[in-house]
């Protein structure tokens, strides 16, 4: 049997080691193995013991990562998908993991981007909507709350779907104002979850309410074309923003408003409340001082 093949079979055993929380079978493993075992990926997905570990549910597994780290195990090594252990501790709500992880204080753990899409583990765990708490814990050991993938989104505009997360990233120093590749911001992407509590926060707390990406496009633009009619009720009637801005193809949010029966119902809402253009201002200066010089 070649060593390949032997090694093979040895990470099978210390992947359902690991998995059934077999601490004896693990520390054997070791023993025979050493570091080739631990910086084995495994046929099936490339996964790694470490990953196996961090990932177990089993706690008495996930409490010999830092045995795995002094063996050898590289915490960041990727799967077939790009992800690492510590994205698999993220995934899996595994807080301890993350904590024995990022305890042996190499800088580039929490910062290590996937060669896949560039995200690292708190973008990764952001992306994915997942519910638990560990992106808190991702922060409290380094992850910085202004990263951003290949594509230029950043953690803010991964958390738009949640007005917990992004609260929590702004107190963190997320800058709210940051662009993706298309010159979106994190509030188009509130925007188009249609979160209305994320927006209110976004716009009190200094998000560009009409800024306009490379289409020309305003949140209040994306609002009425998308229908969400909540989060444009909040930019174009709680905040103001100007719906007479037009996109790259000549149309405002009104006119978009207006093959939706809900967001066109904003729009009148916005006009019965008598809130006006700049347009419509200067329109009535420029009559009244007419009125004067011709009076």
């Amino acid at each position: 049997m070649s060593s390949a093949h032997l090694l093979d079979k040895a990470a099978a055993a210390m992947a359902c080691a690991l998995a059934s929380g077999n601490v004896n079978d693990v520390y054997q493993l070791i023993r025979m193995h050493g570091a080739p075992l631990l910086q084995h990926h495994s046929s099936n997905g490339g996964l790694t013991p470490l990953m196996h570990a961090a990932s177990s549910r089993y706690e008495e597994s996930r409490k010999l990562i830092p045995l795995l780290l002094a063996h050898g195990a590289n915490p960041n090594a990727e799967d077939h998908n790009g992800f690492t252990a510590l994205m698999y501790a993220a995934r899996s709500d595994k807080n301890d993991a993350i904590r024995f992880i990022c305890a042996q204080k190499h800088a580039s753990i929490v910062s290590y981007r996937s060669s896949n899409n560039g995200r690292t583990a708190l973008l990764d765990v952001l992306a994915a909507k997942c519910t638990n708490s560990t992106y808190i814990t991702l922060l409290q050991h380094g992850a910085s709350a202004n990263d951003a993938d290949n594509d230029g989104v950043t953690c803010l505009m991964y958390a738009a779907h949640s007005l917990k997360k992004t609260v929590c990233l702004l107190d963190a120093g997320a800058r709210i104002n940051a662009c993706n590749k298309y010159g979106g911001t994190a509030l188009f992407y509130a925007v188009h979850e249609d979160n209305e509590e994320t927006v209110n926060v976004l716009c009190e707390r200094g998000a560009g309410i009409d800024h306009r990406d490379y289409k020309k496009r305003t949140p209040a633009t994306l609002a009425a074309r998308g229908n969400k009619a909540r989060a444009l009720r909040v930019l174009v009637i709680t905040h103001n923003a100007d719906p007479f801005l037009s996109d790259a193809e000549g149309k405002n949010a009104t006119e978009y408003a207006k093959q939706w029966e809900e967001s066109n119902k904003v729009m009148k809402e916005r006009k019965s409340g008598c809130i006006v253009s700049p347009c419509d201002i200067f329109g009535c200066i420029a009559s009244v001082l007419a009125i004067i010089v011709l009076g």
